[in-house]
This record gives structure tokens, sequence and C-alpha cells, in this order.
């Protein structure tokens, strides 16, 4: 196959669904005489989570990183005003 290419859906998703495609393993479409064809082909390329308690279970360990991750930053505040004394 050449030219393969995401026309829609996800930005994140498009090179995962292109690379997907790609290495699917392609037999040309011939006429009678046995020689190969150009064609043009549409591909749909469905992701999917899982059931409901796989996605519940990615969702929570997801934001469980994210939680960690937020954690750690630091976030530093500048105001142009007078310091604040506690």
């Amino acid at each position: 196959m050449r030219d393969i290419r995401a026309v829609k859906g996800p930005i994140e998703l498009r090179q995962a669904a292109v690379d997907v495609v790609s290495r699917y393993p392609y037999k040309p479409l011939t006429d009678h005489a046995g020689t190969p064809r150009k064609v043009k082909v549409k591909v749909k390329v469905v992701y999917s989570m899982g059931n409901k308690k796989e996605k519940a279970a990615a969702q929570a360990a997801a934001q469980e990183a994210l939680t960690k991750e937020a954690a750690k930053s630091t976030v530093e505040i500048s105001s142009p005003g007078p310091a604040i004394k506690n």
C-alpha cells in the first residue's frame, strides 16, 4: 500500500491508525489476467478502551497519575502589588 493517510478522527489517534493500516497484510486487487490494479480504499479504524469496568479503571489510574504528578509540581506566582503577609 502507498499513500496511507488519516482523513478524519481525533488527531491523537491518526498516526496510530495509519500505522495499523500500513501493517495490515495487503493482497493487491488484480484483473482477470492477474495484473495488479490501482484502487482507492477507505478503511475505518475503530478504537475502544474496552467495557465500562475497564474504562473506569483506566480513568481512575490516569486521574491518580495526574494527581501524583501535580503534587510534585510547584507553582511560582508573582504579583506586581505589595507582598501579602500571613
